[in-house]
Formats: C-alpha cells, structure tokens, sequence
C-alpha cells in the first residue's frame, strides 16, 4: 500500500497495478500476456473489472489451452 505518487505517473501503469491487484497474482506471467492484448486495445473502453475477469479467464483455460487466439 503506497499512499505516496511519483508526480503525475502513467495511468496506463497505475491501471495494470490496479487491476493486478484486483486479480491477486501480479507475477503470474499469462497476465503480462493477457495485457499485452488488452493494451493493443483501446483501454479507454474498458473498466479494470473487465480487465481482471480477462485475467481470471486467461488463468483458469491456460492449461493446455491458450486464452487468447493470436499467437
């Protein structure tokens, strides 16, 4: 819990904070993955929650199967 800011940070990044947070497992590495997808989309269109339902989908089909269809 950092109470204190950088000067105006990137939202971009204080946005994957929250949401890894909100998901509970910041080191698991198919978030990155599932990130990497959602910032190639336009983030402005998306609420954290949608973000950490994307992150507890991508964890629970990958295992065996991948959770995002490119790549």
């Amino acid at each position: 819990m950092h109470a204190h800011n950088h000067g105006p940070s990137n939202p971009l990044q204080q946005f994957l904070k929250q949401a890894e947070r909100l998901a509970g497992s910041p080191n698991d590495g198919r978030i990155g993955l599932v990130f990497q997808g959602i910032t190639a989309v336009s983030l402005g269109a998306m609420t954290v929650l949608d973000v950490v339902d994307r992150i507890r989908r991508a964890r629970q089909s990958g295992s065996g199967s991948p959770g995002h269809r490119h790549r």
